[in-house]
């Protein structure tokens, strides 16, 4: 094979590769802050509600992230529990839909000195799903607690709806091993000329 013809071949491969590879990109984004102050002597329950709409869709995959701190009002624990059905202080939504599998936040029970700041409740985590969505619609999550007397909990979390499309590999197999036949037979025939 003379390096010319090596060079189409590359160069038809490379092309190949790009056409049927597409990138990933997010389109839909939410990022969320709360704080929630017991005040009464007794525990108390939090629900809060934070939602966008989105559009450019449709998506197949939903990334979720959350995190919780909390600090004591005096008597040394702290306790923070989900009081949703599902066991998890976040849930996010799409088009009021839950989606479950994406659910963070379980919540804690936290003892120190009497008066501690800022101790982790709920970690940093986060998990990605699998989702089918319309164009456009809502993205959302329910975030909801019981909070011990006297306490504070401050917290965060991101959602993100992504299109990830991975290119078929055989597809761009089929179209190099096409490549390469053709090449083969041009050579030879050029050959026997």
């Amino acid at each position: 094979m003379t390096p010319k013809l090596r060079l189409r071949a590359f160069l038809l491969a490379l092309l190949a590769l790009l056409l049927t590879s597409v990138p990933a990109r997010a389109d839909a984004l939410l990022t969320f802050n709360f704080f929630g102050l017991n005040l009464t002597d007794e525990t108390q329950l939090f629900t809060l509600t934070f939602d966008n709409t989105y559009s450019g869709g449709p998506y197949n995959r939903l990334a979720s992230q959350f995190s919780t701190t909390v600090t004591d009002g005096g008597d040394g624990i702290v306790a923070v529990d989900p009081a949703a059905a599902s066991g998890f202080i976040m849930v996010p939504f799409i088009d009021l839909a839950t989606v479950g599998a994406a659910s963070l936040g379980a919540g804690c029970t936290v003892v120190g000195l009497p008066g501690f700041a800022d101790a982790t409740c709920d970690p940093l985590s986060s998990v990605s799903v699998a989702v089918s969505t319309l164009t456009g619609g809502a993205l959302g999550a329910t975030i909801s607690f019981l909070l011990s007397a006297g306490d504070s909990i401050s917290g965060e979390g991101r959602l993100e709806l992504t299109n990830v499309q991975v290119p078929e590999p055989v597809n761009a197999l089929l179209l190099g091993l096409g490549v390469s036949i053709a090449a083969i037979r041009r050579r030879r025939s050029r050959r026997s000329a």
